[in-house]
């Protein structure tokens, strides 16, 4: 059970590199959206000619934002969490609920992971494309799922390393991360 425990540990540890180059991609998104503001603006007032692919591009920056960072949420403890609740209750009966929760996460994102990547294959499939500039739509929502199956790995393997040390009877310290790390 430790050696499957330390291997588990060791691919979280993989996966926590992986959400965090994500949230540096997430974080370039939202760069990018600040810059393509400034420069449809400029154009827009000082040269009288707006950008067509501001809205479609800044949404659909926003889009890779959101779910590009969402791993990441998970991998430095900012997901939600009922503190009320969740303060009041024995340790170990906290670590249990972990697993409740992790296992009640998982069936969701599979099934939203399933239907997103089920919209991204036809949106490639059908060639989309935005009505305003005609910017290709389904490499933008290719990310959705991409973000969604990272998050999901993730809660995977958290959820597995809290089973497995609730197995153990190890005591999981909360702190800045879900595992305490």
């Amino acid at each position: 059970m430790r050696r499957l425990l330390r291997f588990l540990e060791m691919v979280d540890s993989v996966l926590g590199r992986v959400a965090t180059a994500f949230s540096w991609l997430s974080s370039a998104s939202v760069f990018g959206i600040v810059v393509l503001l400034v420069a449809a603006s400029a154009r827009r007032y000082v040269f009288g000619a707006p950008l067509d692919l501001t809205e479609d591009l800044a949404s659909l920056l926003f889009v890779s934002t959101a779910f590009m960072a969402l791993a990441h949420g998970l991998y430095t403890g900012r997901h939600v969490r009922l503190e009320i609740f969740w303060a009041r209750l024995p340790p170990m009966t906290r670590q249990w609920f972990d697993v409740l929760a992790g296992i009640l996460a998982i069936v969701m994102l599979v099934l939203v992971g399933r239907e997103t990547a089920a919209y991204a294959i036809v949106s490639y499939e059908l060639n989309s494309r935005s009505d305003n500039s005609g910017l290709l739509l389904w490499p933008w929502m290719a990310l959705i799922p991409t973000g969604l199956g990272l998050l999901l790995l993730g809660t995977v393997l958290r959820t597995a390393i809290v089973f497995v040390k609730n197995c153990l009877g190890m005591r999981i310290a909360y702190g800045h991360t879900e595992l305490g790390e």
